[in-house]
């Protein structure tokens, strides 16, 4: 991994683009102007630095996903772990952006039932998710949680922790 310049919001190039394009909007892409705030390469472990704090962001339907490690490589917990044995300068957090209302189950085309199979698919995803809520602090007593309605939200959330940690300390 290149050396990344202090002072900066870098972010893994493998995130969502509609959050590194809002980002690069509100802060500027410091590869190509040199009064820009955001630094955007691959990270070993989390999705998003600022000053001493790692952030790994999942999506709602992602950390459905992540929780039971369905169709992913890895498990949430397997990456909150890496990010806090990788990082042990920094504070690690857990952000997610979304509500359970906006889950979006995956169900084979051959459902017999594809609208009841879908709603017994998004209660399993709910229960999941709060099941893992309720037993976060136990789990990962180090990572700090916060969750935000929507991806907007998020990097407006991202934006004014990056200000208040680095342009304003």
């Amino acid at each position: 991994m290149a050396e990344i310049p202090e002072g900066l919001l870098v972010v893994d190039h493998r995130e969502n683009e509609k959050v590194i394009h809002e980002l690069f909007m509100r802060l500027g892409d410091a590869k190509t102007d040199p009064t820009g705030k955001v630094w955007v390469c691959q990270l070993k472990t989390g999705d998003y630095i600022i000053d001493d704090w790692v952030i790994e962001a999942k999506e709602i339907n992602d950390l459905a996903g992540s929780i039971t490690g369905v169709g992913r490589s890895r498990t949430v917990a397997a990456q909150l772990r890496d990010m806090t044995d990788s990082n042990p300068e920094k504070t690690p957090w857990l952000v997610v952006y979304g509500e359970t209302a906006d889950l979006k189950p995956w169900v084979a085309k051959r459902a017999k039932n594809m609208r009841q199979s879908k709603v017994i698919a998004k209660a399993r995803q709910k229960e999941q998710i709060a099941v893992f809520k309720r037993n976060f602090c136990l789990r990962f007593p180090e990572v700090s949680y916060f969750q935000v309605e929507n991806m907007k939200h998020f990097v407006e959330w991202l934006v004014e922790a990056y200000k208040n940690k680095v342009m304003m300390p």
